[in-house]
């Protein structure tokens, strides 16, 4: 099998970067079924480094000649069997619409992944965005949601296109328990920007640290040092750390070491990190948003509802208070995600839908 696979690799390791750090290393094993190629449709300058809207729009459209010309090149030089294409939505689904238009040209099949969650909005709001998809998804082959309400919408919405329900991967990378004591930490691990939620977890953990004074609250993740300074000139921020971004191995490492993992965001689709979280078997807050609200189904972590200060520092203070709880939710996280989606598994979905549209 020829596999052109069109996703952004890290870094960041993050997001869509982090799922195909890990599918990239599935395929290697599978190097005797496998003819792999590869588009990196990572942003050649990070969301929070553009500057305004017009910059954003410029800065993707050079993006997209570069993409258009590697797929082109691919396509005549070493015609793939099927192309994996993932999407982050927005901007995105003009360059899906002009990639997929390459493939149907010549005759190749596309497995079309979203890797957000919004969908059942954008069908609600009927958007630009909505009238791409329109345009885009009859051209895919498969479609595959990481989110049951995404899965269920585009089931309901979009009739004429065949979509499956395939949740996203994570490894079970080993940390020596000797380099992990736990420490009294908590945790958030993404992008420091206001729709994750950070400012009201900043808020929260002000109004009760002082009731923890042993405690602190560490940022890991790319940031903006104007939004850097933003922050500090406006919050309190005693006990909080805001580190940048670190090596995938290292993040892994301050997972393994922290009290709690909490990710506030606003809107998610199926974060990754989340599931890092659940194989290092630790007690996890998250708002009730994207795929989450499944992934830590059967008690395996807290909900709380996006922009809500109050849910959070109620969350935080019923684990901190409560050593119990926080291992049964982290026991009930770690049996969860071995079960349902550690790499190996969840790569054989990808592979038989690949074999399936050749």
């Amino acid at each position: 099998m020829k596999l052109c696979l069109i996703a952004p690799a890290p870094p960041p390791c993050g997001g869509i970067a982090n799922w195909t750090r890990i599918v990239c290393n599935q395929i290697k094993k599978e190097q005797e079924n496998i003819e792999f190629s590869f588009i990196n449709i990572a942003p050649t300058v990070s969301y929070i480094e553009r500057k305004g809207a017009l910059g954003h729009i410029w800065t993707s459209f050079c993006e997209l000649l570069v993409q258009y010309r590697k797929l082109l090149r691919q396509v005549k030089t070493n015609k793939p069997d099927v192309v994996h294409l993932t999407t982050s939505g927005q901007l995105s689904f003009i360059r899906d619409y002009v990639l997929m238009k390459v493939m149907k040209r010549y005759d190749i099949p596309c497995v079309y992944h979203f890797h957000f969650g919004r969908i059942p909005q954008i069908v609600e709001n009927k958007s630009i965005e909505y009238r791409f998809l329109l345009k885009i998804l009859p051209k895919a082959c498969k479609v595959i949601a990481i989110d049951p309400k995404t899965f269920k919408c585009l089931q309901k919405e979009f009739t004429n296109v065949e979509s499956v329900y395939i949740p996203n991967p994570v490894e079970n990378t080993e940390i020596s328990e000797k380099h992990s004591k736990a420490k009294k930490e908590i945790l958030f691990v993404g992008w420091i920007i206001k729709e994750k939620g950070v400012e009201e977890l900043i808020c929260a953990w002000h109004s009760m640290q002082h009731d923890f004074p042993d405690y602190t609250l560490h940022l890991i993740g790319p940031y903006n040092d104007e939004y850097k300074k933003y922050l500090s000139d406006t919050y309190n921020m005693k006990n909080v750390t805001i580190e940048g971004e670190l090596a995938h191995k290292d993040t892994l490492q301050r997972i393994h070491e922290c009290t709690v993992m909490v990710l506030p965001s606003y809107s998610e689709g199926f974060p990754n990190v989340i599931l890092e979280a659940m194989m290092a078997k630790k007690a996890i807050i998250a708002t009730n948003v994207g795929a989450i609200p499944e992934i830590l189904s059967g008690e395996a972590g807290m909900l709380i509802e996006p922009r809500n200060v109050e849910q959070i520092e109620e969350a935080l203070r019923k684990l901190l208070y409560n050593q119990s709880y926080q291992e049964t939710l982290a026991k009930n996280a770690h049996q969860r995600v071995v079960d349902l989606y550690e790499a190996n598994t969840v790569f054989e979905q990808y592979f038989k839908i690949w074999r399936s549209v050749i």
